[in-house]
């Protein structure tokens, strides 16, 4: 709420429905809100309204933050496993890859797109779809 010229409070609030709450406050905390907005020319009312709407900023912020540093750590991990000197694949169940590493590449002599859903036994000599054992990851 805001006074108008004549010293009427009038809602600036656009269209959002308000309610009237209580609130309980020491002496010193209410002649803080009423400084405060006092000095930024708003009623107190309007003071606890950006308040808490910043409340919601902030944690809007502090996501966002985190989503940032997440995506900054699955960079630096995606650079740790291409650059890595060892050949790292990932495969599903069926031993499909689902994941190759540069240096699977080029121990393979193949593309990641030529590798990616394929079976593991479809580029190596050591594995066959009879059950040889890769070496890798147990007999089958």
């Amino acid at each position: 709420m805001k006074r108008d010229t004549t010293g009427k409070f009038v809602s600036n609030w656009d269209s959002e429905k308000k309610q009237r709450f209580s609130v309980s406050l020491t002496d010193t905390a209410w002649r803080s809100l009423d400084e405060e907005a006092h000095k930024r020319g708003i009623s107190r009312s309007e003071l606890i309204e950006q308040f808490a709407r910043s409340l919601a900023s902030a944690e809007h912020t502090a996501q966002e933050q985190l989503i940032a540093r997440l995506e900054r750590q699955k960079q630096e991990l995606e650079a740790l496993l291409e650059n890595a000197p060892d050949a790292i694949a990932r495969f599903d169940e069926q031993i499909r890859y689902l994941y190759v590493n540069r240096m699977v590449e080029e121990v393979l002599g193949r593309s990641r797109d030529e590798l990616l859903g394929k079976f593991m036994w479809e580029f190596s000599a050591n594995f066959q779809s009879t059950g040889a054992d890769c070496g890798c990851c147990g007999s089958y």
